[in-house]
């Protein structure tokens, strides 16, 4: 993994013993269980990543018969599901995640996905340092954040959603957001959350976003493909949330 990986795995501060139930979101009973988990001899003994991922294949008839939420949860806690930060453009990442997984395809052809999304997210606690989330069982909460801001990220995601859903997932990561930031989140750490905030901004035809990037190609690429490399004189993620505080307004 890159250096910038290692942003993304800081861990939030302030969470007691005590709240910890805040911090768990709700999981699904029919989640499916890999079969072969990493580090043990039999993943070992698999050799490679493709037969590694043929084993967390998750199987036709389950995928038949799963819950939304089910199914999401078990995509969350794929084995793979953090690799998209090892390429150079997070975006191309995750494209290869769903092509060699057709739980992907499946999941975003669930009606209820929105709401599945929006419920787990905004119940999780951003200033939450026990690390009970997933993809793994000691996975700080940035991560998991970071996972499903990917998710949402997808187009076979916007786009299923009507203008009310879009603005009001927009509202949602705005305040996570700004909640990160009060706990002082680097820049790595709000890639992928910026990005979805200027991919709407973009694609809702906000004026003053829109003429930015098309004044500054970068950008433009940075909401397309959230690269984790940028210009020395250029912070997208300080551009986006400018805007996005005035789009927040608006809405």
């Amino acid at each position: 993994m890159r250096k910038a990986l290692g942003l993304i795995l800081l861990v939030f501060l302030s969470c007691s013993k005590d709240d910890s139930l805040t911090c768990v979101p709700t999981t699904f009973s029919d989640a499916y269980k890999y079969p072969i988990k990493p580090g043990t001899e039999e993943w070992i003994a698999l050799g490679s990543r493709e037969p590694r991922a043929q084993s967390c294949m998750v199987p036709q008839e389950i995928l038949e018969t799963i819950s939304t939420g089910g199914l999401f949860e078990s995509l969350l806690s794929y084995p793979f599901i953090i690799d998209y930060a090892a390429w150079d453009e997070f975006q191309l990442g995750f494209e290869k995640l769903k092509n060699e997984n057709k739980g992907f395809a499946e999941l975003y052809s669930r009606e209820d996905l929105y709401k599945i999304i929006y419920n787990w997210y905004s119940s999780m606690s951003v200033d939450c340092k026990e690390r009970v989330y997933r993809p793994s069982d000691n996975a700080p909460v940035g991560v998991e954040l970071e996972i499903i801001e990917m998710f949402i990220f997808q187009d076979e995601f916007l786009d299923s959603l009507n203008h009310e859903s879009e603005m009001e997932i927009f509202k949602l990561l705005y305040d996570k957001l700004e909640s990160r930031n009060a706990y002082g989140a680097v820049e790595g750490e709000k890639w992928v959350s910026d990005a979805v905030l200027g991919k709407i901004m973009f694609r809702s035809g906000f004026s003053l976003f829109v003429n930015e990037c098309n004044s500054e190609d970068f950008l433009r690429f940075f909401i397309e493909f959230i690269p984790f490399y940028r210009p020395v004189d250029l912070s997208p993620t300080e551009i986006i949330e400018k805007y996005a505080k005035d789009f927040y307004k608006s809405i």
